[in-house]
Order: C-alpha cells, then sequence, then structure tokens
C-alpha cells in the first residue's frame, strides 16, 4: 500500500495476486488506482517441491505463474500508454521482464539466493546441504538474470543495496527501507503483566516456519525450565504441517491466519524472533516495536534495520541466549519499559510510513523525469 500511495498523482494500473480467504480493500484501491483486478494466488502443480531441485524457474516464482494474469499484463502494456512497470518483489518479475520498450522497476523484498544460502547454516545433513547448495546456485543465476532486466532495483535495506550492487553490475540501485503505520500499530494503554512470548510471519515462508520451529522445539523448552507459567504463541498464515503440530508442545498455541495482528501483540510480554536465514528486513519486528512490545532476536533477524542492541532490542544467537535474554525480560519490568519506549521511538524517527512516501515519491518524479528524457 505505501508503493501505491508514493505514486498518487500518477495514471495507475495494479495487478495483484489474493491469498485464499485474503480480503481486498476495494474502497482503497478505488481512491489509489485507475483500475485494477486482482487475481487468486495459483495452486502449485503436483510435484511442485520435487521438480524444483532441476527447474530452471525457482519455486517461489511458480507460485505467482498464472497465464490468465499474463495475458492480462500483456492486454494492458498493449492498450494503455504504460510509460512505467513495477514488479513488487522477484517473486512477480516474469510478468514484467519481457516489455524491453517500458522502464522497469523492480521493488526487492529480500535477495533469495541468500534466503537459500541460510538453510546451510540450520542442517547437517550431507544430502540437504548439496541439495540447499544447488538450489541458492541456480537462484543466484535467475536473480542476477533477472534482476539485471530491470532499468531501477529498490532494496529495502543497504545490506541488499549493497549485494545487488555486486550482483548486477552498473544498475540503478537506491533503498527505501520498509516501514510501519505508526498511527495503526500504537502502544497499548496498558501491556499485561503475564509470561507470554509471541512470534508472527506468514508461516508457509520458510525462514518463519524454521524460527518458529527452533523457537517452540529448542528455546522455550528452556524457558519452561525457570518460567513453568510462561506460553508461547505462533501467530500467522499458512502454518504448515510441522509448524501446526508445534501445538501439542507444553505451553505453546499456533495461531492461524488472524484478520488483525495487534491484539496478539498486545497480549504478550516479550516478542521472540530467532531468524536464521533470509534477506531484506523483517517487517514482524517493526510491527513489535511500533506497539512498544521487546524484541529479543538474533542479529540475522535485525539485519538491515539501524537498531543498537540494549536500546531498541536484545540480541541472542543460541538457544541459551534466548532463554536469557527472555528470562531477563520477563523479570526486568524496568528494562522492558526501556526498551519499549526506544523501540517505539526508533520506528517513529526512521521507519514511519510519511517518509518512505515521501522518499518514494521523489524516486518517481526522477523515473518520470528519465522516461520522458527516453522520448
Amino acid at each position: 500500500m505505501t508503493l501505491l500511495k508514493s505514486l498518487a498523482g500518477h495514471e495507475v494500473f495494479l495487478a495483484a495476486f489474493r491469498e485464499e480467504g485474503e480480503e481486498v480493500a476495494d474502497d482503497v484501491l478505488k481512491g489509489l488506482c485507475r483500475d485494477y483486478v486482482i487475481f487468486p494466488k495459483p495452486a502449485l502443480p503436483p510435484l511442485a517441491a520435487v521438480s524444483n531441485l532441476v527447474s530452471p524457474t525457482p519455486l517461489l516464482t511458480r507460485r505467482f505463474a498464472s497465464r490468465e494474469a499474463q495475458r492480462t499484463v500483456r492486454k494492458l502494456v498493449g492498450e494503455k500508454k504504460i510509460d512505467c512497470l513495477v514488479a513488487e518483489a522477484l517473486l512477480v518479475g516474469e510478468y514484467v521482464r519481457p516489455f524491453r520498450e517500458v522502464f522497469r522497476v523492480l521493488d526487492a523484498h529480500n535477495i533469495e539466493f541468500m534466503r537459500a544460502r541460510g538453510r546451510l547454516r540450520t542442517t547437517r545433513q550431507p544430502l540437504k546441504r548439496l541439495a540447499y547448495g544447488l538450489i541458492a546456485a541456480r537462484l543466484k543465476r535467475y536473480e542476477r538474470r533477472t534482476a539485471g532486466d530491470f532499468d531501477l532495483i529498490i532494496a529495502c535495506s543497504e545490506t541488499d543495496r549493497r549485494v545487488f550492487e555486486t550482483l548486477v553490475p552498473g544498475r540503478r540501485v537506491v533503498t527505501i527501507p520498509n516501514t510501519v503505520d505508526t498511527d495503526f500499530f500504537r502502544p497499548a494503554a496498558a501491556r499485561p503483566a503475564g509470561r507470554t512470548i509471541v512470534f508472527t510471519g506468514t508461516l508457509w515462508y520458510e525462514p518463519n516456519a524454521d524460527a518458529a520451529r527452533w523457537l517452540a522445539e529448542e528455546i522455550f523448552p528452556l524457558v519452561l525450565q525457570e518460567a513453568a507459567d510462561a506460553t508461547l504463541l505462533i501467530v500467522g498464515d499458512d502454518p504448515p504441517a510441522a509448524v501446526r503440530a508445534l501445538a501439542g508442545r507444553p505451553g505453546v498455541g499456533v495461531v492461524g491466519p488472524v484478520e488483525d495482528i495487534r491484539p496478539w501483540l498486545e497480549k504478550a510480554a516479550v516478542y521472540a524472533a530467532p531468524v536464521r536465514m533470509g534477506s531484506g528486513t523483517r517487517q514482524k519486528l517493526l510491527d513489535a516495536m511500533a506497539v512498544g512490545l521487546p524484541v529479543v532476536s538474533t542479529r540475522k533477524g535485525a539485519e538491515g534495520l539501524d537498531v543498537a542492541p540494549g536500546e531498541h532490542l536484545l540480541l541472542a544467537e543460541t538457544p541459551d541466549e534466548f532463554r536469557d535474554r527472555i528470562l531477563e525480560l520477563l523479570r526486568d519490568e524496568g528494562l522492558r519499559r526501556r526498551l519499549s519506549a526506544g523501540g517505539r521511538r526508533l520506528v517513529e524517527e526512521k521507519y514511519s510510513r510519511p517518509a518512505a512516501v515521501a522518499a518514494a515519491a521523489s524516486l518517481w518524479r526522477e523515473v518520470e523525469a528519465e522516461v520522458r528524457a527516453r522520448g
């Protein structure tokens, strides 16, 4: 939505996908777009995960492959005077790449080959390591080829910007950070005095599923040894079977899709983000800090965010370190208050939505000038 708001004043045509059960805010889209069409996210073909080992097209991209959507985009470009095409994430880059006569922008939320490489740090099984290594190498080739077809790449962190500049030298790469709606996500008037730990995220996404399992299977049992009344809530869309099964463990609850994540953040005392893989920045951390929820994260989870340990959050890398940091927060109200205030202040100063909309709007003016110069 931030991207659409930054395009105010331009004639915008939107083609997008929605998850099953996801509601479309028609009134909002009508105010931001000249016209739009929303497609249901396609179902993956049978044996897609197996064929992913040899397919030249990554599984994540194939999740969004739709002939109907391809026909719609081709028709739109053919009938309208489209000056600029924007692919929001590499996953839909195939819809934009073919139109070389149009200025093409990639809004990159992640660097997928780095996410795949992260799996190598979480497994010791030789065959799995071999498979993950092959997938990461193929993703890197695909990402270099795909990103290289765009005129402009928008990265969500300085870390990702530097990687893209190495991956596709000569392409222009700019950074516009992820943001949080600080009016929507606000600190609760009073935070419960309980011992609830929460983790949120899109749970079909492997970095989130891995974090949820590591938290429930290896970290939280250590917390329970010293805080028997603690509870853990894992909240998010499409939890796979391995994540749903975590609900059978002592003190653990798994909640599927929710319309509003705020009540789940507001009932917790600590937000735990034991993220071990992926790239980009984690929106979930910004949302948690915006509501004043103290955060414990890995360095990977906090990557790309301008955070100071001890001021905005706490860092941990091992199950023992996570246990210690979580227990420290559960026992020390003063520390919780300091991190709550520091995290909220950070998102207000550096990750508020108005600042990002203004930065993006300025960028679109530069794009418009370049398009005009091309004739």
